[in-house]
Formats: structure tokens, C-alpha cells, sequence
């Protein structure tokens, strides 16, 4: 996962940085013969976004901002955290007629409906531990991603741009984000 098009040049810890995902409703319905169909439900998106050079996010004056840690300090870790509530609206080319089997491929929006969000800092300077977490930290409250997935069986891959800000612009730098990674249907 990572932010684009972003000009302070934020640098994510792709080891850190994560996205978990699961449609706890999913609901297919066929709509052109036997390999085509619409895919909606409902769903949780967990997002956690870790810097990994010597800046870290801080809320000053009311926005949250990204700044360079002290010069004797040793960052321990700094995160964005989101939750969303998802909806997802794809359109699926499938082998069979059933969900997901054994060959697919979907694309289409995803919409996110914030839940939760925080932000929270830790660095070290000399033997002094310093803690910054703030939660409601004005990430946008409703959020639109682009997916495109596919897969056999169980298995599969997907890939999300997010072509909107992740947080309200008029509260902290733009950041968007992109992610891939694997996928289980059960």
C-alpha cells in the first residue's frame, strides 16, 4: 500500500503498511446469460498507513501535518488508521454461474463509509519517550476506490486506486492511496 500523488513525499513501511478487507455480504446476481454478473454487500476495510523515513504525522492547530523528527530522536513508529464500512459495486465475468468459480475477473467501485480514524506517534529522544494519538483525525468521510480483482477457486489477486484525498483537504496534505494483494473467497 502506498500514497500517490503526494508532495511532502511520503514514504511508506511496506511491512507496516497494510489493508484487510472482508465482504461479510455478498450478493450476485446474473445479468447477462451465464457468465456475467453484478457483485454487491457489505464489508469492513481496515487501512493502516506506516512511515518509514524520519518524518511522522502530528496534529498542529487543529490539522495534521507531516513534519521531520528532531535530529536526536529515533522514530519508533508513526500510523494512519481507517476503518471503513464498504459497498461494493462490481461487474464480474465469470466460467460458471455460481460466485467466484472457478475463473473470474471483476471490476468496479468500492464505497467507503468512514468509521473510525486515528493517527498515533512514537519516537525516542535521549531516554524521554514521546506519544502523539488523536482519533477522528478528519480523514474524508466517504471515500470511492477503484477495484479490479480476479482469480480461480478461492484464490485470487486485486488491485484498488483510490482517486480521491484520504483525509478532508483543507485539514492535511493530499494523499491518495494504492494497494494490491491476494485474496481467499469462501
Amino acid at each position: 500500500m502506498k500514497f500517490l500523488d503526494s508532495p511532502t513525499g511520503i514514504s511508506l513501511d511496506f511491512s507496516g503498511s497494510f489493508e484487510i478487507f472482508w465482504n461479510f455480504v455478498t450478493i450476485f446476481t446474473p445479468i447477462h446469460r451465464d457468465n456475467w454478473g453484478f457483485i454487491t454487500g457489505i464489508g469492513l476495510d481496515w487501512r493502516n498507513y506506516v512511515m518509514n523515513d524520519n518524518r511522522y504525522f502530528t496534529k498542529q492547530n487543529g490539522q495534521i501535518k507531516i513534519v521531520p523528527c528532531p535530529e536526536d530522536a529515533h522514530l519508533d513508529f508513526s500510523r494512519l488508521k481507517t476503518v471503513d464500512l464498504t459497498i461494493p459495486l462490481l461487474i464480474e465475468w465469470q466460467t460458471r454461474t455460481f460466485l467466484h468459480s472457478p475463473l473470474f475477473f471483476s471490476l468496479g467501485p468500492v464505497i467507503g463509509i468512514k468509521t473510525y480514524s486515528s493517527m498515533k506517534t512514537k519516537y525516542t529522544v535521549g531516554n524521554e519517550k514521546v506519544q502523539y494519538f488523536n482519533k477522528n483525525i478528519k480523514v474524508n468521510p466517504i471515500n470511492l476506490d477503484i477495484m479490479a480483482q480476479g482469480g480461480y477457486g478461492t484464490f485470487g489477486f486485486y488491485v484498488k486506486l483510490s482517486p480521491f484525498n484520504i483525509m478532508q483537504q483543507s485539514h492535511a496534505p493530499e494523499m491518495r492511496s494504492f494497494s494490491a494483494g491476494v485474496m481467499l473467497h469462501f
